[in-house]
């Protein structure tokens, strides 16, 4: 969350306002479940297939050089896939977190008092979320960057 929002929350903290954070913060949990993540799964599993068959496909010759970078590849792949894995179980740790505290507040608010609970929204859960997120990406793009250069230098 920014500083703009937390500034906005603390002037505007009103039950509404707390419910619909809560609200956003649950479907942001369910959120965290789908979205590009369901790609990168998708797109490194399908690229983990296509290499296993390259390497079991004998009547393709292969020298050192491609069984390496196809290897780093694979590799790559796989990395994408359990780095998004974990960024999902930190992304709902901390949408659950988020959740947790938003439904304090409610409770603070609807008993009118002050005792507001100090909120760090900067977690280490959510920042494991976003390094292991582009993390994935990353490993997506380069796996998918390195197999079509492979690829290359297999057919020419």
């Amino acid at each position: 969350m920014s500083k703009k929002d937390e500034k906005r929350i603390k002037k505007d903290r009103s039950y509404s306002t707390m419910q619909m954070f809560r609200t956003n913060a649950l479907t942001k949990e369910f959120y965290s479940y789908q979205r590009i993540d369901l790609l990168i799964i998708s797109l490194s599993t399908g690229g983990i297939f296509v290499l296993l068959s390259v390497f079991s496909n004998k009547d393709i010759n292969l020298d050192t050089c491609s069984k390496v970078l196809l290897f780093i590849c694979l590799v790559l792949f796989v990395l994408a896939i359990f780095s998004n894995i974990f960024s999902q179980v930190f992304a709902a740790k901390a949408n659950r977190e988020n959740a947790e505290w938003s439904l304090n507040e409610l409770e603070i608010i609807n008993d009118q008092t002050d005792e507001s609970e100090e909120y760090d929204v900067d977690k280490t859960s959510s920042n494991w979320t976003t390094y292991l997120n582009a993390s994935s990406m990353v490993f997506l793009v380069l796996s998918i960057l390195l197999t079509l250069i492979a690829s290359a230098i297999i057919i020419f």
